[in-house]
């Protein structure tokens, strides 16, 4: 199964992270595909002026985290011999306060991707997880977050907020092998 190559991107900081998080856990990242069945990375795209969760005091937030068997978008097989020029979908994911993608969005693009690209993203995202956005309030005992093998202990009271992040997927052919590289934005309400 291919997998969701995450680069520093997806775990860069975003604006609520100016607190550091002060939980503990473990984010392991999948070995790449191979070449010869796509490969996807990651690195950050700018979402423009986007609301944000406020920060307050006493309050930090632990940024989301997508897990890392979340399947890759494929190329169309069918469209492999036609050696297209690079072909970018871009969308916006929603992802509820339990880390599910609930909904996903294209976002306009001056010339649209053909039906089969969008196809392959819309397949692959809609069954995307992530570690949820996390705001750590004060008080109250520690309290544990788990998400499939993954727990985190947080020092306080922890609820679990939804949040949406913007994601390009381009597709490309490197040697006559598909390749899917993707780019998401930081995560916002």
């Amino acid at each position: 199964m291919r997998r969701l190559v995450h680069t520093a991107a997806l775990t860069s900081a975003f604006a609520l992270t100016a607190c550091t998080p002060t939980a503990s856990h473990e984010r392991v990242r999948p070995p790449a595909a191979p070449a010869a069945h796509g490969v996807v990375s990651g690195e950050v795209v700018q979402a423009g002026a986007q609301p944000r969760y406020t920060v307050e005091p006493g309050v930090s937030y632990d940024q989301p985290v997508a897990l890392p068997d979340n399947p890759a978008p494929v190329y169309p097989p069918a469209l492999l011999v036609r050696a297209l020029p690079p072909v970018s979908v871009t969308v916006n994911l929603r992802v509820d306060a339990d880390g599910r993608v609930s909904d996903l969005a294209p976002l306009a693009a001056a010339d649209p991707a053909p039906a089969p690209f969008q196809a392959s993203v819309r397949d692959a995202v809609l069954q995307w997880k992530f570690f949820p956005l996390v705001r750590i309030g004060p008080g109250g005992a520690p309290t544990v977050v788990t998400v499939g093998d993954v727990a985190t202990t947080y020092p306080g009271q922890v609820t679990r907020l939804p949040f949406s992040q913007t994601y390009r997927f381009v597709f490309s052919q490197v040697g006559g092998k598909p390749q899917v590289d993707a780019a998401g934005s930081d995560p916002v309400p």
